[in-house]
């Protein structure tokens, strides 16, 4: 058993719902303006228009919560 099934166990959790709590809740969205300054600062460096590459900016760019 996995440290995240028996941390979920424990909790009274299901895995999903651990990962969110204690990661995805700890994670800030990426706006629509910071994906556009970055494809824009960084676009002679990536391969591909905007819409093709968004889904990895964002993941890319995703970033902590201040304080969380």
């Amino acid at each position: 058993m996995t440290s995240f099934w028996k941390e979920a166990a424990k909790r009274k959790l299901t895995v999903p719902a651990l990962l969110d709590a204690e990661i995805t809740s700890k994670v800030g969205l990426v706006t629509e303006q910071e994906i556009e300054k970055f494809y824009q600062e960084k676009k002679a460096q990536i391969k591909g228009e905007q819409a093709q590459v968004r889904e990895q900016i964002e993941s890319f760019s995703t970033k902590p919560k201040v304080g969380g």
